[in-house]
């Protein structure tokens, strides 16, 4: 299940993309480059969310394995 990082860096994202493309239409190149940087910051969101969901589930696995569950 996505967790709130994962779900709000997919939706920077899709902002950014849209900026990007906005400003390459309207030849902005400023609003082209706040698009590309907004991505980035998406992507790195989405990731970090992505990796305290796994950290999340290891430890889970761990607890279970030390408290004789599996």
């Amino acid at each position: 299940m996505w967790n709130k990082d994962e779900i709000i860096g997919k939706e920077k994202q899709i902002e950014g993309a849209v900026k990007e493309k906005a400003g390459q239409f309207v030849t902005n190149p400023d609003l082209e480059a706040a698009g590309k940087a907004e991505q980035l910051k998406g992507k790195i969101q989405e990731k970090a969310g992505e990796f305290r969901r796994n950290a999340a589930g290891l430890l889970e696995k761990a607890s279970d394995a030390v408290s004789g569950k599996r």
